[in-house]
């Protein structure tokens, strides 16, 4: 069965449709690709259609509807696995869905890190996979998960991703769904889908990095993760421009966030 790849994006531009138009090319064959767009935030689709894209749109009513308790009135901060999620309940028949924001560029083929995945039985692959520890205790988003009594021994070594870009799969998602639609359960999506699926029994798996969940051989392969912020490839911040990117000689890693 094809896997699904969702490019989330809000922008209208050349330089999106060039990145939407390189990961269907890039994954032809493998992978359907779908332009994911909010009709709701005042952005005129008519070039998507015009351009032939394949579209999926949501609105801010649809999500509401799954019945999930956000964090905060929209999508940010934190509830962008909502999308993922209602995407699944339209299109369940897919084995794995890929989710990438429009600020992520990969320096390869992107037939190299999604068809790298394809026989890795692996529920959720994302970044930055870590637990809860001394170093980032601090971390606001600790602090607004909110399991229930039921995943309470949870609480006790949480876990956190970092998820601009992450594969997930059909029977995670289904879990998901399950427990989102508990009023008791809601937190941001960074720590809370790591949390409930790594103390689900579903396995995690990091694909770059130096982090406790990726594997021995995949150290830094599709991201490179350096103890000062500034020297990784794949962060939150600074901001990386196209230019710098294209520029650079380091090839089939991941780069984040990536302006125009």
């Amino acid at each position: 069965m094809r896997e699904a790849v969702l490019f989330l994006c809000h922008l209208v531009n050349d330089e999106m449709l060039w990145r939407y138009a390189k990961l269907k090319e890039d994954l032809s064959g493998l992978c359907d690709v779908y332009w994911v767009f909010q009709t709701d935030n005042d952005i005129s689709d008519a070039e998507l259609h015009k351009s032939g894209v394949r579209i999926f749109e949501f609105s801010l009513d649809e999500l509401k509807a799954l019945n999930y308790t956000p964090i905060a009135k929209g999508l940010i901060p934190g509830s962008l696995h909502h999308v993922t999620l209602y995407f699944y309940q339209q299109h369940p028949e897919y084995n794995h869905y890929w989710f990438i924001e429009y600020d992520v560029i990969f320096t390869g083929n992107w037939i190299d890190l999604v068809g790298g995945f394809v026989t890795v039985d692996a529920d959720f692959i994302t970044s930055y996979i870590n637990k809860r520890n001394d170093q980032n205790s601090d971390w606001i988003w600790w602090t607004l998960l909110k399991l229930g009594t039921k995943q309470e021994k949870a609480l006790e070594s949480l876990l956190r991703s970092f998820n601009p870009i992450y594969r997930i799969s059909r029977r995670a998602l289904v879990y998901l769904d399950r427990l989102l639609r508990l009023p008791e359960v809601k937190g941001h999506a960074e720590v809370l889908m790591s949390t409930l699926l790594y103390y689900g029994g579903f396995r995690i798996l990091d694909f770059g990095g130096i982090g406790s969940f990726v594997p021995k051989e995949s150290r830094n392969c599709f991201y490179i993760q350096d103890e000062h912020p500034i020297a990784s490839t794949f962060r939150w911040r600074p901001a990386l421009s196209r230019q710098e990117v294209e520029g650079t000689d380091i090839k089939g890693k991941l780069f984040h966030p990536v302006k125009c």
